[in-house]
């Protein structure tokens, strides 16, 4: 596993050293009918290549290709080669996100089953973040090499990020926003999932929630982007919920499946719940 996340952060070290330099046009559509990117495809590729290299993988799944990568191996990495492609030209942070299982597949299985996870931020500075589901460490590339610290509990009221304000109106549900900014939290959100969860632990504390349109199926990928991340937040201590129970307990059917998806502190968690319940 070790070996799996040592070549996992090279790669994102080398993709980080050409990210600015390379022209980010439109160039097809994935099997999701969003719009890929030149970046999108490299980070795919130079990703793939490295799982590959590891030869440790039984199963290779990314958000940018229909099939998973069959192989001989131990594990299954299941993972988004670059989200928040879409707000590279306004300068903000990206990322990469991975959950890692001891199966030949993931299908059948929960997110909890993970048994590890890992981001990288690309922004001002490369930012890793990993978790073995039971502590999460960050660390920040420098002078080529990593400076690490071990994650506090989710523990503050710190930010807010409304993903969707669209469905906020929609739903009559915008009261909360006011609910929550007077508990003390200040309203931050970029449009790139990674970077605001991310804000959340970089803060300890917040809650990060996408409420959808009724008429609308959920955006966000259960094994590629949700289930790594919540196994990160409640790693911390704090919880994760597709609007009815943790992400971590949803069964994967579907390598493409989406999800609703809110993550943060447990007491922000549980006041989100207390008003569905109503």
């Amino acid at each position: 596993l070790k070996t799996l996340v040592r070549e996992c952060t090279q790669a994102a070290i080398n993709f980080y050293g050409s990210y600015c330099s390379i022209e980010n046009l439109h160039a097809t559509q994935n099997i999701h009918g969003e719009n890929q990117k030149a970046l999108d495809l490299i980070a795919d590729e130079i990703f793939t290549d490295a799982l590959l290299k590891t030869k440790l993988c039984a199963c290779i799944s990314s958000e940018e290709r229909e099939e998973a990568i069959i192989s001989d191996g131990q594990y299954s990495v299941c993972f988004d080669p670059l989200d928040g492609s879409s707000i590279i030209e306004a300068n903000f942070a990206t990322g990469s996100i991975f959950g890692v299982y001891n199966a030949q597949t993931p299908i059948g299985l929960t997110p909890s089953q993970q048994v590890s996870s890992f981001y990288y931020i690309y922004g001002p500075n490369l930012v890793f973040v990993v978790s073995n589901g039971k502590k999460t460490f960050t660390a920040k590339y420098s002078e080529n090499d990593f400076e690490f610290y071990q994650n506090a509990p989710l523990e503050n009221q710190g930010v807010l990020a409304p993903a969707n304000l669209q469905a906020w109106f929609a739903n009559g549900i915008q009261d909360r926003l006011g609910a929550f900014l007077a508990q003390g939290l200040n309203m931050r959100y970029s449009g790139g999932l990674v970077a605001d969860v991310h804000m959340l632990i970089s803060k300890s504390g917040g809650l990060f929630v996408r409420p959808r349109l009724s008429n609308v199926k959920p955006k966000l990928r259960l094994v590629y982007e949700c289930g790594p991340l919540a196994y990160i937040i409640e790693s911390l201590g704090g919880m994760s919920s597709n609007m009815q129970a943790s992400i971590l307990q949803q069964k994967i059917t579907n390598l493409h499946q989406t999800t609703d998806f809110m993550v943060g502190s447990k007491d922000l968690v549980e006041t989100w719940n207390s008003y569905e319940n109503r």
